[in-house]
């Protein structure tokens, strides 16, 4: 086995799908996907369930709260080292989760900017991570 050479990151998010749009948040500029629209959600406390991770997440990013349909995926991803970040592993709890109201940032101080309702329509004019692609494919 090889040495352990980089960092792990487990995290939670939320697909939220309500009247034909899409919840998202803005990632800052100083994240590696810095400026890009991402799903709710983010790293797992130590000792924290991931399905209390994602509900705490939507809160923090968004303010809304949520309530979990189902675990949709749980995806890894081993990204080399980019921008003085990693090399770095993801694992990412992709869960369908239902949530309804305006959205606004809660959380002072951590990665995210904006949060919106995106119409599904207008997705393709938008910079996102390529988890968004990859929780829409799972609900086809």
């Amino acid at each position: 086995m090889a040495p352990d050479s980089g960092r792990r990151r487990v995290g939670a998010y939320a697909l939220c799908i309500h009247d034909r749009s899409i919840l998202l948040t803005l990632l800052w500029d100083a994240d590696v996907d810095g400026g890009r629209w991402t799903l709710p959600g983010g790293g797992m406390d130590f000792g924290e369930h991931p399905e209390q991770t994602v509900l705490r997440e939507l809160h923090e990013e968004t303010g809304l709260r949520g309530t979990v349909r189902r675990l949709m995926d749980v995806q890894s991803h081993v990204y080399p080292a980019v921008r003085g970040h990693g090399p770095l592993q993801t694992v990412q709890f992709v869960y369908d989760v239902e949530a309804a109201g305006t959205p606004r940032v809660v959380e002072q101080g951590g990665s995210t900017v904006d949060a919106a309702w995106v119409p599904l329509t207008e997705l393709g004019g938008i910079p996102t991570v390529g988890l968004v692609g990859a929780a829409l494919d799972l609900r086809r």
